[in-house]
């Protein structure tokens, strides 16, 4: 809670929240709205939600892609915010469990990417995958860059 009021961030996305699908719009961050989420229905723990701080006024709307989440397998929500007339941004947060199937999690994070708008509009990807990035000659981390590498 001190990092979020000492960073004052205009967007936070949170990974593993742990709140179920009908208890989300419940939960309230001082200064936020939420915008866009995703709660497991079935299992505990997991979950992604993205709030927008208050005093960021660009329309900002839920991409409404929850659907596309497996739970336990890869969990997803997105927001478009209009940075001007011409100009915008996609914030997807994800959430991969640590011991998920790889190529049906990227599978998922997939036809994510090819359901978001593109046409003047970048894509900033966030939370946690559960994938040691750093370690460039794992299998893991192979498959993620040539997928990211396609978009």
């Amino acid at each position: 809670e001190n990092l979020l009021y000492s960073t004052n961030p205009d967007f936070v996305i949170l990974t593993e929240h742990g709140l179920k699908s009908n208890a989300i719009n419940h939960a309230k961050l001082a200064d936020y709205t939420l915008i866009s989420a995703y709660g497991r229905k079935e299992h505990i723990k997991g979950g992604v939600v993205i709030y927008r701080h208050n005093r960021i006024t660009n329309k900002t709307e839920s991409l409404e892609i929850e659907g596309h989440s497996m739970e336990m397998v890869c969990e997803v929500t997105a927001v478009k915010l209009n940075i001007n007339k011409k100009k915008s941004l996609s914030l997807l947060g994800v959430y991969r469990p640590p011991h998920a199937d790889l190529d049906t999690s990227l599978q998922v994070l997939s036809d994510v990417l090819d359901s978001l708008p593109t046409q003047r509009t970048d894509t900033l990807i966030m939370g946690d995958i559960n994938i040691d990035y750093f370690d460039e000659a794992s299998r893991e981390s192979i498959t993620l860059n040539a997928l990211l590498a396609g978009y």
